[in-house]
């Protein structure tokens, strides 16, 4: 059946392409006709957009995903007329979608793992759609019917319903599938378990010397290195005054959306249509309903896959209205920071809400934006002959006071949202010093034109450049040196018999401390004295000392006075079990699903 239900969902594919890719690409070739060869275009392999990995992405294979992601956004969004932002976002969802898939095959490839025809058979049968069971003709006296529901998938007429299901449960049932590989992999030894339950659990009062920077004389605090002891230093450690991987600076000027009063009620108005026709829905279909008007009036990509947020993560007005949901229910429009949200609650699970959104913000109108674009085109045209500074004065622009940051020609540094950045750090790679991107990136709230400002190579940073911190580091260094040599001097007096009172009494410069330890996880000791003092005394027996413990902040010499176990557990071995594990498989998953380098290429709508 579901060999059928693929070849069927295949041919409707096809058409769907065919009907569109003529005029997709009379478009292409009217672009083609009117761009211009650009700066840093010199390096692209002919007939390629990207790469990703080493997959080369060509550009047929980028129109198609391209046309599949606009026809399907289109359809979703009811045939109504796509604009810029749509336009820009197509592009964004398009290379989202190739780095994803391409990604995936790759792992899939390399774990050999598959989902078979019958186990998917077998979810269908037994896992019916969410939506399907509220659906009142699959119900008898109240309750979901299997047999009505086994009736509707033999039904030929259901097959394209649940062709798109089985290819959903398809998508998903992969990754689960290997996340349940993973996890079942990782075992932890009963040893370490034991150890680590055992200081979680223990509590220490201890007494400890810290012999510090305030231990030393007056002189030794203000001390000025000289200038080849300087210069020694620096040519003993070049290689930390050097960055890891190259970075490329890159300047830039932001044109904001302009908001207005006409703009915010535009965009309530239809957040008022969005939950209007949701209540309107058939609530038997009210899921796929949700789904269709987040795709039609949402401006942000739309959660067709429900999101988990735990109690902590949701501000508290949005949580008490949340909590008070049914798995299915809807939220009335939500104000937020730049718009409203209305938040369907999927399902509720060990206090994390599983929920989708429909998101709408309030954004200038299309005759607004235009006259922007017009701006910024008045901008890049005077800055890529004159100096971008100028320009940017002259029209009463603002250059971004902190600079986007290229690492190793292959990760952007910035916190700040553009749709798509994989574009930029192909065009920072090329780039020289003093050239301006040939056309604006475009994020959510405007448009960013950047400037390559400068190179900072993989190579040791001037002497002259770095004389500042060279002394701080000398004066640390050589305070660290002293602090130890004080630390063992005091450590030898201890051992022949000297009680620590004894010798910080003899000693007024050096600080003698008392310190509570509630366990290894004692988030206030750890942040007074450090981690290594807080492990070294968890170790000591009562009575016990320990020689001179470096931490960042000197050096620590530690008696144990009690040690006992804490009445109250603040750890058990399974909770410890299943954090650990979850750490483990997080940084596991996270390696393994690692996206590789990408470099994109594409040219943006003709600018």
């Amino acid at each position: 059946m579901l060999s059928t239900l693929r070849k069927r969902v295949k041919v409707v594919m096809v058409i769907v392409a065919i009907t569109f890719i003529a005029g997709f690409l009379m478009s292409e070739v009217w672009n083609l006709l009117r761009r211009h060869e650009k700066p840093g275009t010199k390096n692209v392999p002919p007939g390629v957009v990207g790469q990703v990995g080493d997959y080369k992405v060509t550009v047929d294979e980028y129109r198609q995903v391209r046309q599949y992601i606009a026809n399907k956004y289109h359809q979703d969004s009811l045939f109504r007329d796509l604009t810029n932002e749509d336009e820009a976002r197509i592009d964004h969802l398009a290379w989202n979608h190739l780095e994803t898939e391409l990604t995936w095959t790759k792992i899939f490839k390399q774990t050999k793992l598959d989902i078979t025809e019958g186990e998917l058979e077998w979810i269908i049968n037994n896992f019916p759609p969410a939506e399907l069971q509220r659906h009142p003709d699959l119900m008898t006296d109240g309750k979901f019917d299997t047999n009505k529901y086994r009736q509707a998938l033999s039904n030929p007429n259901n097959r394209p319903f649940f062709a798109r299901y089985a290819r959903e449960i398809y998508e998903q049932l992969r990754p689960q599938k290997l996340q349940m590989y993973v996890a079942g992999a990782i075992l932890l030894p009963k040893n370490e378990v034991d150890q680590a339950v055992a200081q979680a659990n223990t509590i220490v009062n201890v007494t400890a010397l810290y012999i510090g920077p305030t231990a030393l004389k007056e002189e030794e605090r203000n001390y000025e290195p000289s200038e080849a002891e300087l210069r020694q230093f620096y040519n003993e450690h070049r290689n930390d005054f050097q960055p890891k991987e190259e970075i490329r600076e890159l300047k830039f000027v932001f044109f904001p959306f302009t908001i207005t009063p006409e703009d915010t009620q535009s965009a309530r108005s239809r957040i008022d249509e969005v939950y209007r026709r949701l209540v309107a829905a058939d609530s038997g279909s009210r899921r796929d309903s949700f789904e269709m008007v987040g795709l039609t009036f949402g401006d942000y990509e739309p959660d067709t896959s429900s999101v988990a947020f735990t109690r902590e993560q949701l501000t508290p007005p949005v949580e008490s209205v949340v909590r008070r949901l049914r798995p299915g229910g809807f939220t009335r429009p939500l104000s937020t920071g730049n718009g409203w949200q209305i938040i369907m609650l999927d399902s509720l699970r060990n206090d994390t809400f599983w929920v989708k959104r429909i998101r709408i913000r309030v954004k200038p109108d299309e005759a607004r934006e235009l006259a922007l674009q017009d701006q910024i085109r008045t901008f890049m045209d005077q800055a890529a002959g004159g100096d971008f500074d100028s320009v940017a004065q002259r029209m009463n622009l603002m250059v971004g006071p902190t600079p986007a940051r290229v690492l190793g020609k292959k990760k952007l540094n910035w916190g700040v949202e553009i749709y798509n950045p994989g574009e930029l750090v192909a065009w920072a790679a090329d780039a020289k010093p003093g050239e301006v991107m040939p056309v604006p990136m475009r994020g959510p709230y405007g448009y960013y034109v950047f400037k390559l400002e400068r190179v900072i190579p993989v190579k040791p940073a001037p002497f002259e450049q770095v004389k500042e911190a060279l002394k701080w580091r000398v004066r640390q260094e050589r305070e660290k040196k002293l602090c130890g040599e004080l630390a063992e001097a005091a450590w030898a007096q201890i051992r022949n018999g000297k009680t620590l009172e004894q010798y910080a009494a003899e000693n007024p410069q050096v600080e003698l401390i008392h310190e509570l330890i509630n366990g290894v996880t004692d988030i206030m000791a750890r942040g007074r004295r450090g981690a290594e003092f807080v492990g070294a005394a968890l170790a000591l027996e009562p009575g016990r000392l320990t020689g001179p413990i470096k931490t960042n902040w000197g050096y620590y010499i530690i008696r144990c006075d009690e040690k006992r176990v804490n009445e109250t557990p603040v750890l058990k071995p399974e909770n410890y079990v299943q954090q650990k594990q979850q750490q483990l498989f997080q940084e596991l998953w996270d390696k393994i699903t690692e996206q590789p380098e990408t470099r994109d290429w594409r040219q943006v709508r003709s600018y």
